[in-house]
This record gives structure tokens, sequence and C-alpha cells, in this order.
């Protein structure tokens, strides 16, 4: 159960006097019947934007790129003293309630709920060997944990902004963030983004940098009838971009894509040292000693 889902609909009812399931089904009955598009009022997906002249700016980085600066972040907490932060706040919350509960609250936000069983081992066993391996454990958890937590929020930015959907949202302007040194801050972050609000506040709409950094939405390239190739998925061919960003992240794809980057891995591995292929013969000692054992 999602507690702060439960609160929000209490808080609704109490205030509307209607169960909010009631409340989005006549938000979603009153846009079927609506003929203007235009009218925000009574999009299924929330009213109109509460500041009208608003525009986003989104930092974009590489996905690789992304995830190396997630990990580094993480080194760097641990160099500037994670461990002792979680060990002292941990033992704060000790003190004032010895029976928590690792599934409400903050012992659930990410940082926390990755060293779960690190911090749950007795003070007797801090610095042991068992208590340094949950710990380096909680830091590869936390690590892809927070990799899936930015995916997410690419994902809610492309759902909420960028797909065709009968909502009132602001333009989205993508601005460079590969590089991060402060020149390249300056150039691709700092100067765009004070030249679009800039523009932006004088009504100066023709300005190339709106159409130039503008993030396209899904009906801004529905025209798009190029027909692709999957060479992945043995020359399958798909027409538009809809179709092609639809395959790439299909079950169907990603299994071939898989397929195909551990048979290379294994050719790659025997072709190392074809004299003593290490993984193979390893994969045959240990299925050949199971099946002694069950003999």
């Amino acid at each position: 159960m999602d507690r702060r889902k439960v609160l929000r609909s209490l808080q609704i009812c109490y205030q509307t006097g209607m169960k909010h399931s009631e409340i989005l089904s006549q938000q979603r009955k009153m846009w079927d019947h609506c003929e203007d598009s235009t009218n925000w009022d009574v999009s299924h997906l929330g009213g109109p934007l509460r500041f009208e002249n608003s525009l986003c700016f989104w930092i974009q980085a590489d996905k690789k790129l992304l995830h190396d600066r997630i990990d580094k972040r993480v080194d760097d907490m641990v160099e500037k003293g994670l461990r002792l932060e979680l060990n002292n706040y941990f033992d704060t919350l000790k003190e004032k309630n010895d029976e928590l509960d690792y599934s409400r609250g903050i012992l659930q936000s990410i940082g926390f709920k990755e060293f779960s069983a690190y911090l749950q081992l007795p003070k007797s066993e801090r610095h042991s060997k068992l208590d340094n391996a949950l710990f380096n454990v909680g830091i590869d958890i936390l690590k892809l944990a927070t990799r899936q937590y930015s995916k997410k929020q690419v994902q809610w930015i492309n759902q909420r902004f960028l797909q065709p959907k009968r909502r009132q949202v602001p333009p989205i302007y993508g601005l460079d963030g590969n590089l991060t040194d402060a020149e390249s801050w300056d150039i691709n972050i700092t100067r765009p983004a004070e030249t679009l609000l800039e523009n932006y506040l004088q009504g100066n709409f023709e300005h190339p940098i709106f159409a130039e950094k503008r993030v396209q939405t899904i009906e801004d390239r529905e025209d798009d009838l190029i027909v692709r190739t999957c060479e992945i998925c043995e020359g399958r061919a798909f027409v538009g971009i809809r179709q092609w960003e639809a395959h790439l992240v299909g079950r169907r794809h990603k299994k071939m894509k898989n397929r195909n980057m551990n048979r290379e891995l294994r050719s790659f591995k025997f072709n190392s040292d074809p004299q003593n292929p290490s993984v193979e013969h390893t994969s045959v000692s240990t299925s050949e000693a199971q099946t002694s054992r069950l003999k």
C-alpha cells in the first residue's frame, strides 16, 4: 500500500465530499465528450498549467556517460563519509525505536534501503569481514538503484511532456550536458538557457534557438515514414519513427540483442586463448560435478 497516495485520496475526499476515483472518472467522461482539444480544463491527465508563461530546460546526457557520473557520485559519497553517516543516523533511529520497520519511511528511500542487511548487523560486527562485504554490496546496489531511478525520470519526462496526450504542457528545450567542465557548461547550457529565456520574455519566438533546442514531441515526428531495418533481428523492417522506437524497447529485440552479445562474448573468450578456454572448461566441470553428485 502506498501511504502517500492513500493520504492524498483521503484529503480529496474530505475537501470535496467525493471519492478520488469518482472525480477522475468525471474528468475522463468530460474529456471523452469534449470536441474542443484546446479546452485543457477537461483533460483526463490534469488541468491547465498553473503558470501559463512557462518553459522547461532539460539538461541531457548520453546514457553511458550519465551512468558513469552516477557511479562516480556514489564513490564520492563513500569517500566523504557515507558509511559513518549511515551508522550514526541508524544508531539514532534505533535509540528512539528499537523495532524499526524497514519497509516504510526513510528506511525505504534510495541510499538507505540498499544497506538494510549491513545496518541490521550488531555493533559488535562493525568493520568485520562480513560488515565490509555487506557494505560493498550495498554500494553496488545503490549504484544500480540510482541508475534505474534516472531511467524512470527520463521515462516520466517522455510520457508526461513528449507523448501525444491531450494535455497542456510547457515547451521543453534540450541542453547538452555531456561536458561538465566550466567552459563547456557555459557554452552548452548557461548561454543557450539565457538566450532562450531572454527571447521568451521579450516574445521574440522567431529566434532560431527555439527551433534548434526544442525537444520534439511524437506529434512533431508523425510525418516520418522512413523505412528502418534492424540487422540484429534478421533484417526486419519498420516504417516510421514510432514503429522503430517501439521495436527497440520490445522483448524480441532485447532477446536477440542479448543472444548476439553472449555469442560474441563466448567467441572472444575462446579466441583469446584457444588452448585454454577456461570459461567453457569451468562450465563443463561444474556440470559434470553436479551430474556425478546426482548419480
